[in-house]
Order: structure tokens, then sequence, then C-alpha cells
């Protein structure tokens, strides 16, 4: 089946065929590169409650996106959280849950060395966040994760949490899961003691 593509106005010759997107409506959704897919994941639909669903794209190697396919889902609904691939595992990172409210889980999900294709996401109970976020920035630095502010229950309450940096040693957690552990485990009593 041809991908359904429609013309970006002023892009190159040869390169000014896009995929529709997966779904009209879509808001808040996260969008990472893994492996060999982009993925587009979560967000809201038009009703403008958080979807579970995950859309995957392929380079093609005329250098346009081949069409949006539905890809594994997430084991529950995300909007606005975070998403990316480090050391070989794709991740989405907190978000808005299903009730609308910032949520603490971290979801993590390997392509197939095969296929390319994540088969099935998992709840990382390891890498819970100290306290809930959506909207966070993040970005892949050195042998970790780093997730900067974003909205907690806190700021949804109206209450500022100041500047907020969180740094996972995903890279440690392969390795050493019981220091990462005892270094969430320390944040988080730190946090307390601060609040």
């Amino acid at each position: 089946m041809a991908p359904v593509q429609h013309r970006v106005p002023g892009s190159l010759p040869g390169r000014d065929e896009l995929p529709r997107p997966p779904q009209p409506g879509r808001r808040g959704a996260a969008l990472v590169g893994a492996g060999l897919q982009t993925l587009l994941v979560g967000g809201t639909g038009p009703t403008g409650t958080p979807q579970s669903t995950v859309f995957a794209t392929v380079l093609r190697p005329d250098g346009n996106l081949d069409a949006w396919s539905q890809d594994a889902a997430l084991p529950a609904p995300r909007a606005q959280a975070s998403a990316v691939f480090f050391s070989g595992v794709a991740y989405v990172i907190g978000g808005l849950g299903a009730d609308g409210a910032p949520t603490d889980q971290v979801f993590a999900g390997t392509p197939d060395v095969a296929t390319g294709k994540i088969a099935a996401w998992t709840e990382s109970t390891d890498l819970k966040l100290p306290v809930p976020r959506a909207g966070a920035a993040v970005v892949v630095a050195g042998d970790g994760i780093f997730l900067q502010l974003g909205l907690s229950y806190l700021v949804a309450a109206g209450m500022a949490t100041g500047n907020f940096v969180l740094l996972l040693l995903i890279g440690y957690a392969f390795n050493h899961k019981e220091r990462t552990r005892a270094f969430l485990h320390d944040l988080r009593n730190r946090r307390r003691r601060t609040a």
C-alpha cells in the first residue's frame, strides 16, 4: 500500500512529501527516534483525553518518511510525557495519566534486533520518578538522562517548586542497580527534607 502523502509548500524538490499525521487532533504527544523508527507516543485525542497509542514511521531510501503505522501501545495512557532513546531502549518518562494528573511512571521498550519494532512496553519500577512530572525537558548526556522542570502536583496546585533537575543514572542501572536505587532514594529523602 502506497503511503498517504501531502505536499509541503516551499520544500526542496524530491523531498516535499510527508506522510499525513496518524490521527487528526493529536496534541501533547512525545516524538522520539528509537533505532530505525521514529515514534509518536501518546498525546491527547480529539476529546482531550490522554491516549496509550504509539505510531511509528521509518525513513525511506529517498529521504522521505514512510506512512505512519500503529505500534505496540503503552501500558497506560500518557500525554505531555518526555521520551528519549538511550542505550538501545526507548523510555517514556512521566506525563499526564488517564486522570489528567502528572505521573511518576517510566515505561521502557526495546526494539527487536531483526525488525526494529518495539513489541511491548513495560513499566520500569526501578526508574520511578521521585515526584510526578509532565511536560519536562529530557536530554541524553554521557551515561545518563537529564530530566528538567515540568509540571508537578505542586505546580498544578499553584505553588512554585523552583528549578527541578533530576539525573537518572540509567547507565548505572544496567550495571549497578543497587547504586542507582540508593542514589534515587537519597534524592527523594533530600527533596522531602527541603519541602
